[in-house]
């Protein structure tokens, strides 16, 4: 599988979102499970592409990356079963909350 895919997801992320990409960002189609921003690429990401992408950035000497981007997360998320543990960690991805911040949450 190529990396285009998945480098073309990185640099719409990382380019200035105008009003109008922010208001389609609110407006999640009703089949995505809560509201979650995790679960909103339509994305097919190999661990491959991922992996390469990691080791492109290291040749480079970028060093280990300080954080994970979105269709890495979405991946990793995709594999909790339990939907409270699933919810708790869609709670910090997606409210940037600390863990004790999360746990006092109420309903």
């Amino acid at each position: 599988m190529s990396d285009a895919p998945l480098l073309q997801v990185i640099i719409a992320g990382t380019s200035r979102k105008t009003g109008a990409e922010i208001k389609k960002l609110s407006d999640l189609p009703a089949s995505i499970f809560q509201i979650s921003r995790s679960d909103a690429w339509n994305l097919t990401i190999s661990p491959d592409a991922a992996r390469n992408m990691r080791d492109l950035a290291s040749q480079i000497g970028a060093g280990m990356p300080k954080y994970l981007i979105a269709p890495e997360v979405s991946l990793l998320l995709s594999y909790i079963d339990d939907l409270n543990i699933r919810m708790y960690f869609e709670t910090l991805w997606n409210t940037g909350a600390r863990l004790n911040e999360a746990l006092a949450l109420k309903p």
